[in-house]
């Protein structure tokens, strides 16, 4: 079971409420986010879906340059 609860600001001049945290507990754990679905990711200690790979998830390190370009500019 999965508890939700919104967490909304009064809108001081009258107008709509809006919506700040969102804090969800699965009975053991509780996480507090800016929205459901970053607060569910936190939960399961998932990382962000932007920095998440795409693909069958191998991560290619960067090659370096062959013809030795950057060596003076690191020595710098």
């Amino acid at each position: 079971m999965l508890y939700v609860e919104p967490i909304y600001l009064k809108a001081s001049a009258g107008g709509l409420p809006t919506l700040i945290r969102v804090v969800v507990s699965d009975g053991r754990r509780i996480a507090m986010e800016p929205s459901l679905e970053e607060a569910i990711d936190s939960l399961l200690q998932r990382p962000p879906a932007a920095l998440t790979p795409a693909g069958d998830g191998a991560v290619t390190p960067p090659q370096s340059p062959r013809d030795g370009s950057l060596a003076g500019s690191e020595a710098q």
